[in-house]
């Protein structure tokens, strides 16, 4: 009796449900894992960069030649 149960469930679940997704959850946790991931190597990017332009900043002789550079800038954009 058990057995055509069985049987019957695997008929129906192979007729109604093939192609479905059974790891959609799964699938979703990974691009959730993946976009925070992205969002954490952008956060120290970002971190990183901070930390060298205020560094470079502080630096007085490294001053000058950003000076420099924001005066070049200028002129060539005029």
């Amino acid at each position: 009796m058990l057995t055509r149960i069985q049987a019957q469930f695997d008929h129906v679940a192979e007729t109604y449900f093939d192609g479905f997704d059974y790891d959609l959850a799964e699938r979703e946790l990974g691009y959730l894992m993946a976009l925070d991931l992205d969002l954490d190597m952008c956060s120290a990017s970002l971190r990183l960069t901070k930390t060298v332009v205020e560094a470079t900043i502080n630096d007085k002789g490294a001053c000058h030649i950003i000076k420099m550079l924001i005066v070049a800038n200028a002129s060539l954009q005029t």
